[in-house]
């Protein structure tokens, strides 16, 4: 799971995952498409809303409410609905 914007920013040890800003330029959202190699998620497609969610994101500047994402950890650990971002990509990742 993603915990900090500081974390997705920096990426995995084949570099960054999100080129803020550009939503094209991402491997996250390359990964999102139907006919990505390798496709995120592994196992299912997410819908074109789902995807435009996420692309509308990294346009925006991958925002990060870390207060947000304090109660989805709370939600994981007792039953609570809370819609944002980072429930989105908790579910990706």
């Amino acid at each position: 799971m993603l915990t900090s914007r500081d974390a997705l920013l920096k990426g995995s040890d084949n570099g960054p995952v999100i080129a803020v800003g550009k939503p094209d330029s991402s491997p996250l959202a390359k990964a999102l498409r139907p006919d990505a190699d390798p496709h995120m998620p592994p196992k299912k497609q997410l819908s074109e809303a789902q995807i435009k969610i996420l692309r509308d994101w990294i346009t925006r500047g991958v925002d990060w409410d870390a207060k947000a994402l304090d109660q989805e950890l709370i939600r994981l650990a007792a039953p609570a609905v809370d819609g944002n971002v980072v429930r989105v990509l908790s579910r990706l990742f």
